[in-house]
């Protein structure tokens, strides 16, 4: 093709263009997401119209007008970043919703796969106590009764920051491994996700059953 009929076919988008970049420029930054979208489709053209003008050896004036376009619109496109509270907000307002519908099936599983075994083990050790003995060792039942027993020196004490945040640690590392076990185990076709999800359950079921027929129900839910 010539350059005077590449001209002509393209020149009204790269007005256009022109054009759009000084309305969506505020400060190097794209005005919203709509626009943001249509701005960087029209941004890959045009990056691509000057791809094909340097290969067909266009005029040097027309390489140029294309470039700085281009230069003008990879700084808006690549200097463009959303304040992190707004980000945040998006995510939770839009972001996560959505996930959760488009994966509800999944969820729904889940949550099955979790809340059926914790309340048919608690229900079981509630009615039989020894079946506590089935999930845990004597020695975790021992620390668990240390852990939410009213009696302990522990509750109705303050904590001393130093406490705070080592427990604030030992949750975030507990779970952070719980989730990336998940993660990894479903490389094993789902099967190992689905375990940790039915024991965690059952684990659960049964410190539940155990707290309660031990009356420690009042820190224990709180």
């Amino acid at each position: 093709m010539k350059q005077q009929s590449f001209e002509s076919q393209r020149g009204a988008d790269w007005a256009e263009y022109a054009d759009q970049l000084q309305r969506v420029k505020q400060g190097y930054r794209l005005a919203d997401g709509q626009r943001a979208d249509e701005f960087v489709a029209e941004y890959r053209r045009l990056a691509r119209d000057l791809s094909v003008a340097r290969a067909r050896g266009y005029s040097q004036r027309l390489i140029r007008q294309l470039n700085d376009l281009v230069v003008q619109g990879h700084n808006v496109v690549y200097a463009y970043r959303e304040g992190f509270a707004r980000a945040t907000l998006m995510f939770l307002r839009v972001g996560f919703p959505s996930g959760v519908r488009q994966a509800w099936r999944y969820m729904l599983a889940s949550l099955c796969l979790f809340a059926i075994p914790l309340v048919a083990v608690a229900v079981t050790v509630v009615n039989s106590p020894e079946w506590v003995y089935s999930v845990m060792s004597g020695s975790q039942v021992s620390q668990l009764e240390g852990m939410y027993d009213p009696s302990a020196e522990h509750f109705g004490r303050e904590r001393q920051s130093q406490g705070d945040f080592m427990m604030f640690g030992f949750y975030i590392m507990n779970n952070i491994s719980i989730t990336f076990r998940l993660f990894a185990s479903g490389l094993t076709f789902g099967l190992g996700t689905v375990f940790y999800v039915v024991f965690n359950g059952v684990y659960l079921g049964a410190a539940t059953g155990h707290l309660l027929n031990a009356g420690y129900e009042s820190t224990f839910f709180s």
